[in-house]
């Protein structure tokens, strides 16, 4: 069988283990997918943990070094579409998951990668039969908060649980991050995953 070809397009490593990493672990053997993070290459620690995830999701990974330190300068569109371009000239995927319009939890490099992907699409210079974006908004609590999925989302994906447990296992144990309840990334690292659809 003819597996799809996914384009993954993320700010940060954790990124794709996050908000979509359920969703890769299932179609594992039925997707051709390839994850493009756009920060963090120079991140050692960050760099080497998102190169242990890929292979683990199976998938092809590249990560850059757009600017993640000054998020008050807006991200260079012409270096973004100049580095998003390796993977997406002359070539049409069938599926696109990038970043929402809210960046998830608000995230200044989150919302700017959904409007330089939009604008691409609407370019034609990235091409996909269908483009989904990433379907969260942020919940406060007495610890660091955390993201959960918008009911209203178009597409809503319950994970099983051995999905659960890998992507759990790729958030906490491999990025490192604080468990017991507490942690961002713990709490963020769903049972349902969720994605609205490119509406022209």
């Amino acid at each position: 069988m003819l597996k799809k070809k996914v384009l993954v397009i993320v700010a940060h490593p954790d990124d794709e283990t996050l908000w979509v990493g359920g969703t890769l672990i299932r179609n594992k053997k039925r997707w051709d997918t390839t994850i493009v993070c756009l920060t963090r290459k120079s991140d050692k620690d960050r760099y080497l943990k998102f190169k242990k995830v890929i292979k683990v999701l199976g998938v092809k990974g590249f990560i850059y070094d757009l600017d993640d330190e000054h998020l008050n300068k807006p991200l260079n569109q012409q270096q973004f579409l100049k580095t998003i371009s390796k993977h997406t000239k002359n070539k049409t995927f069938d599926i696109l998951f990038t970043h929402g319009l809210n960046g998830e939890y608000g995230h200044p490099r989150h919302k700017e990668i959904y409007k330089a992907v939009v604008i691409a699409i609407k370019k034609n210079l990235i091409k996909s039969k269908q483009v989904f974006f990433f379907s969260y908004h942020k919940i406060k609590n007495r610890h660091q908060g955390y993201a959960i999925y918008n009911s209203s989302a178009d597409i809503l994906i319950k994970l099983n649980s051995n999905e659960l447990l890998i992507k759990r296992e790729l958030a906490i144990d491999v990025y490192g991050y604080d468990r017991g309840g507490i942690g961002f990334e713990e709490n963020s690292a769903g049972l349902i995953e969720a994605f609205d659809k490119f509406k022209e």
